[in-house]
């Protein structure tokens, strides 16, 4: 019987090697060598039962790195399957076993996983990934994991050819919360999403607090509810903090200004605490002060470069966080507003973009097929630019299944952005606290106008009579929708990098201001509050976090050191696609670092 191994060429591997075994927590039960990826493999009878995971690691310059992973690892008694039983599935289940492009090629059967599982020569032959799966409440679920798997006797044992991303990237053997992580941007949880769906289920039925808003009429009617329900819900979250005291980001966007607009009949002007974050040529330091410079009483401002960067406070930061996530500017750009007296209650308009569809793809087409808000989730979820070490089928499979309820107001899109990226992204990396949008009479209001078209002409019209002083840009091109506004904003910018580049900044160092990436396809770039490449060159501070991160990432062997070459020349060449690509670097190097994501 013959255990196959992947082992990519490019990697300067030898043939022998060791197979790290890890239990579930992570420590090491067991070590296992090989001279030969193509002999035979027997894991030890003392190990079974206490596996969950392994590396393969061979030496590479002197050194152990991880090389490949485990197709199959034979033993002639039993095949240990993980499935969590929490689950709820039953013993029952099946093995699908799929080739290097994603299309299956062979289902094994299986009544006990604590039975012995021997896979047909010809599936082996063909098969490089696989699912177990169980029905619960009738439908095939993804419940687990292989830990080994018997293959039958008297097979050739030849090893299957490795999958493009592997030989492209060299990217190993990694476990699901660093392929969520490296994927999406973020890792997320299934029992999140679904206490999600089902506190936004909730709150969009039903409303506790306060007397009846219309869900339907007249647009007068409609304007007045939001009107109501926006006071109401800012009002009802001011009361509960102590101090009496909040403070508000304000952007170029329409959210902040508006949860702004509603705090000035909530609190006296000296409570309320707006401040604005950005560098020359970003477009919300740049709107604010061009369009609405005097109307917001105590505005404060904070650049990037004013940041003070650190690999090792990055490290504590994380790890006293204690989950997955990215570096951000925006906890260190706070740290500066809280040593100049803002108190730390701050205001967000969390879940806008979700209400008003601006989140996804096609802004205009409500999306009702589960399988279309997946692919569309992908594709705009791809945050680091790094999907291309995956394949689709891989992408996929961590999505959850559709839910069992219905939202109105929300198609499946919405629903699947808001249970993972709005809530699992967006308020685990930032020091959100008091989220408006949220309110029940909030989310009525709003969900009631069901066409989406309709409900932002409500809001545009809205917003323009309920603070015209606040959104002049909207008054003064008589702006009815998001797309309008998103226009608005590229034209802004555009006319804002054109004037640093007549009238060029320096650096306090005397080196010349780099000024914000526009797309690897030449557009401009609006709402971005810290551009990776541009901090890079203007803070030394910053530089020296990145370069020390991608140093210690390096040194890992997870990725191809010609991958890592690739991907540095584009960063240093303006690429935003690589600036992109090398903040999930280093923050993947963080998480690693930190323990909070494991190999």
């Amino acid at each position: 019987m013959d255990a196959t191994l992947i082992l990519p060429k490019s990697h300067g591997a030898t043939q022998a090697g060791r197979i790290v075994f890890m239990g579930a927590d992570g420590k090491v039960v067991g070590v296992q060598a090989f001279d030969d990826p193509k002999a035979a493999v027997a894991m030890d009878d003392a190990l079974r039962g206490r596996v969950r995971k392994y590396k393969v690691q061979g030496r590479v310059e002197g050194k152990w790195r991880i090389v490949g992973k485990v197709n199959s690892l034979p033993h002639e008694t039993q095949a240990t399957l993980i499935t969590p039983a929490a689950q709820g599935a039953t013993g029952a289940g099946r093995i699908v076993f799929l080739a290097q492009g994603g299309e299956v090629v062979g289902v094994q059967k299986f009544a006990d996983p604590s039975a012995s599982l021997a896979v047909d020569a010809g599936i082996r032959d063909q098969a490089l990934r696989y699912k177990v799966q169980m029905l619960i409440d009738g439908k095939w679920r993804m419940v687990g994991r292989i830990c080994a798997l018997p293959a039958s006797s008297g097979e050739s044992g030849a090893p299957p050819a490795p999958a493009p991303e592997i030989e492209e990237t060299g990217c190993y053997s990694l476990g699901e919360s660093a392929t969520r992580f490296l994927a999406y941007g973020f890792d997320f949880r299934m029992d999140i999403f679904d206490s999600a769906m089902e506190e936004l289920s909730e709150k969009s039925a039903d409303r506790q607090a306060g007397p009846p808003l219309p869900v339907a009429g007249s647009r007068r009617e409609q304007i007045d509810a939001m009107r109501e329900a926006i006071i109401a819900s800012v009002r009802s979250l001011v009361e509960t903090v102590p101090e009496g005291a909040v403070s508000i980001g304000i952007t170029g966007g329409l959210d902040s200004r508006l949860i702004y607009s509603a705090l000035r009949h909530v609190l006296p002007a000296d409570r309320i605490f707006p401040f604005t974050l950005g560098y020359p040529g970003q477009y919300d330091l740049d709107f604010v002060k061009a369009w609405i410079p005097d109307v917001i009483p105590g505005h404060l401002f904070v650049e990037t470069r004013e940041i003070t960067w650190s690999l090792e406070r990055e490290l504590q930061r994380r790890t006293i966080i204690g989950r997955p996530g990215a570096y951000s500017s925006k906890p260190l750009m706070m740290d500066i507003l809280y040593e100049k007296g803002v108190p730390k209650p701050c205001l967000h308009g969390f879940m806008g973009d979700a209400l008003l569809g601006s989140a996804r793809i096609d802004h205009g087409e409500a999306v009702q097929d589960w399988d279309t808000a997946v692919s569309q989730f992908i594709t705009k979820n791809n945050r680091w630019r790094l999907q291309e070490l995956f394949s689709h089928e891989d992408l996929k499979r961590y999505l959850p299944p559709q839910p069992d309820r219905e939202i109105a107001g929300m198609d499946h899109y919405a629903i699947l952005d808001y249970g993972l990226r709005q809530r699992q992204r967006i308020l685990a990396e930032s020091s959100i606290a008091l989220t408006p949008y949220t309110d029940a009479r909030w989310l009525q209001v709003l969900l009631s106008i069901e066409n989406l078209d309709e409900r932002q002409a409500v809001y545009f019209e809205f917003v323009r009579e309920f603070a015209p002083d606040v959104f002049p840009e909207i008054v003064e091109f008589d702006m009815t929708d998001r797309d309008q506004h998103k226009k608005f904003r590229a034209k802004f910018t555009r006319e804002a990098d054109l004037a640093l580049i007549e009238n060029p900044l320096r650096n306090d160092d005397g080196t010349p201001y780099f000024r914000q990436l526009r797309s690897d396809g030449g557009g401009y770039l609006h709402g971005r509050q810290f551009c990776d490449r541009a901090e890079y060159s203007n803070h030394p501070g910053f530089r020296r976090f990145v370069d020390e991160g991608m140093s210690l990432l390096r040194a890992r062997g997870v990725f191809a050191d010609s991958f890592m070459d690739r991907v540095w020349a584009n960063f240093m060449g303006g690429s935003k696609l690589a600036s992109e690509q090398v903040k999930g670097l280093v923050s993947f190097e963080l998480n690693l670092h930190t323990g909070v994501i494991s190999l």
